[in-house]
């Protein structure tokens, strides 16, 4: 009679446990999840931001003469060295920033983000039937955990590779850029780098 008891409290106790380690487990896939939409909604919230700056810009549509006022610039003499070098002091080089990969949040995008949240959910679904849900352990179940295992790591690699190729295209777009420019300052027109371009600069532009 008592190693019926006791045998009936060691199944109670393992079966009490499973819905803890099942719980545990889904926390840990909501909070990823959480992470993701959080640095998802930075992303989208900067991106209108630069979007609502460019669609508020009306160069394009008022006269050059009211253009020319607005930056304090000449069509026939430009800007003066002393303006210019206050305007490259106060917006800095004219070059697109460098942005710091963080590398350790796209690595965990690309394994917890995205469908590859959900094909966790099946793995730790599949692990849980393997044991302690089969007995004896289910070995197909065991087999399928690791399949998916497989196919999230190569959905990794394939997103990590389309983010590779697609900066270096954007990187070679960068290296056709002119490094020079013939800008009219004081009056005259001289060569200087585009970097030290600044807003209400003269540019002649010329073909090739």
């Amino acid at each position: 009679m008592s190693r019926d008891s006791s045998r009936r409290r060691s199944i109670s106790a393992a079966n009490t446990g499973i819905p803890l380690e099942f719980r545990t487990l889904s926390i840990g896939l909501s909070e990823s999840n959480q992470i993701s939409r959080e640095f998802d909604s930075k992303e989208e919230k900067l991106r209108t931001e630069e979007l609502d700056y460019f669609a508020n810009l009306d160069f394009h549509s008022v006269a050059a003469e009211q253009v020319l006022k607005s930056l304090d610039t000449s069509e026939k003499l430009g800007l003066d060295a002393t303006t210019a070098a206050a305007s490259l002091e106060r917006d800095g080089r004219n070059t697109l920033p460098k942005v710091r990969d963080q590398y350790w949040r796209k690595i965990f995008w690309y394994i917890f983000g995205g469908f590859c949240s959900i094909l966790w959910f099946g793995v730790i679904v599949f692990f849980l039937c393997w044991q302690p849900l089969s007995s004896p352990p289910s070995i197909p179940n065991l087999a399928l955990a690791v399949l998916v295992i497989i196919v999230i790591f190569l959905q990794a690699s394939f997103s990590a590779f389309q983010d590779w190729s697609t900066k270096r295209v954007m990187n070679s777009i960068l290296d056709l850029l002119p490094a020079e420019a013939m800008v009219i300052r004081n009056g005259q027109a001289k060569k200087m780098p585009t970097t030290e371009l600044v807003v209400g600069d003269i540019v002649q532009i010329s073909i090739g």
